[in-house]
């Protein structure tokens, strides 16, 4: 029926979010229509919301904040709870990228209300580490370290492995930055095991392109260099020209700091 094709169209949708975000769209437009036409509060707001996760995703943030607020107010009109919380959570992530951080720690704690009193440990890894973030930017490791690894024992708890990975990279980002290099590597070595296992190239490629940083701050150009590489390799294959810049930016400056200047130039044009 309608209902279930939606439904399927919606974790279609979620299936290529993170690989190819062209079909994910695809999908996520084809859900909508569809649960536009049964005319159903909770199955409109099911597919607002993963629309907006999808623009999210694509750096299209005024479309997903759009699409997380009509999410929000189908959710409010069948009175479902953790679809209410999950729309907050996804304004708040929105927030959270334009830079509104007061405003984005609003919404996350309205939607940290809601799923702790409903339980609902599939959404708190995620949201933990959300608010997680918001501290790390604010430089207070103590307290982002606290809520990735709250993240980190309920994610292992359920096997989520998504989340297990994003702490363990954020955990090693934060270890980077005190220069306590070892756990940095520990850390974002577990993430790319994960990222690996669960498909998600574009995040390996983050984590690659993490491990190099560590090990160029280490003066290890050599393997600083192997990481960049294969993180760049991983961005031309999905075509992710926001990540393709940076990792050749890195393999370039350190072609650039040996005096390699013919292989230099080729990363920097």
């Amino acid at each position: 029926n309608a209902s279930e094709k939606t439904n399927a169209l919606i974790k279609l949708s979620e299936f290529y979010q993170y690989n190819n975000l062209k079909m994910g769209l695809s999908y996520a437009n084809e859900a909508i229509q569809l649960a536009l036409i049964e005319d159903d509060p909770k199955l409109i707001g099911h597919a607002y919301h993963n629309l907006g996760e999808v623009n999210f995703l694509a750096g299209e943030y005024e479309l997903a904040a759009r699409n997380f607020e009509s999410s929000l107010k189908e959710f409010k009109l069948c009175k479902y709870q953790i679809g209410i919380g999950e729309a907050y959570e996804g304004i708040g992530k929105i927030e959270y990228k334009i830079g509104e951080n007061d405003a984005s720690l609003k919404n996350f704690s309205e939607a940290l209300t809601i799923f702790e009193k409903e339980n609902y440990k599939n959404a708190l890894p995620g949201l933990y580490i959300n608010i997680g973030l918001l501290y790390d930017d604010a430089r207070n490791y103590k307290q982002a370290l606290d809520f990735y690894n709250k993240a980190l024992v309920i994610a292992q708890e359920i096997d989520d492995y998504a989340a297990e990975a994003s702490c363990y990279t954020n955990i090693g980002s934060i270890y980077t930055e005190q220069k306590v290099f070892k756990e940095a590597i520990v850390s974002l070595e577990k993430s790319i095991v994960l990222k690996d296992k669960i498909g998600n190239k574009k995040g390996k490629a983050v984590s690659l392109n993490n491990l190099g940083a560590v090990y160029y701050q280490m003066n290890d150009m050599e393997r600083a260099l192997q990481y960049f590489q294969q993180a760049s390799d991983i961005y031309i294959e999905i075509n992710d020209l926001k990540g393709i810049f940076p990792s050749c930016n890195n393999i370039g400056s350190i072609y650039l700091e040996q005096k390699n200047f013919r292989k230099a130039i080729p990363y920097f044009n």
